[in-house]
């Protein structure tokens, strides 16, 4: 997660106009430092799990916050901000998958570029690796159509524009 979060920093200062301080937290459900003490936790909430239906503790039930200089993303960021974030992280999970398995991801883009603004969207397509494939769709056409396949959808069939 800290390398992860490292990555979110270079891609969101490619976004943002200026530097709001990104930063991504990790927040695990279990605090323990040794498995053993992790193993007594799952060991022990098992009665209570049972009861519930699902496993109350454990990894699937971390999470991770999103942070600005002014403080949380949710709390304290413009809808901008936090569009710039997510997309940012999006990004940064690209290029850290390509850079711990050596396998470059697909990025699918569903017209996430119209609920940025202008400044946002032209640093989402510099933060972009170049060799990255994105498959983008949206409402209208980006402003360099010559460096995409364009395709058109009507009448329930796909052509290239």
């Amino acid at each position: 997660m800290a390398r992860l979060g490292e990555v979110l920093t270079r891609i969101y200062g490619g976004i943002a106009e200026a530097d709001e301080g990104p930063g991504l937290i990790y927040r695990p459900n279990v605090d323990c430092h040794d498995v053993e003490a992790y193993r007594r936790q799952l060991h022990d909430g098992r009665s209570r799990d049972r009861i519930m239906g699902a496993t109350q503790r454990g990894p699937h039930r971390d999470d991770f916050n999103l942070s600005l200089h002014v403080g949380g993303a949710r709390e304290y960021a413009s809808d901008g901000q936090q569009r710039g974030l997510c997309v940012a992280l999006r990004v940064a999970q690209a290029v850290f998958y390509r850079e711990r398995l050596g396998v470059t991801p697909v990025l699918l883009a569903d017209d996430v570029l119209g609920e940025l603004d202008p400044v946002r969207r032209q640093g989402f397509w510099r933060a972009c690796p170049q060799d990255l494939q994105i498959v983008a769709t949206g409402t209208e056409l980006p402003n360099d159509p010559e460096n995409w396949t364009v395709f058109r959808i009507e009448g329930g069939r796909v052509a290239v524009a």
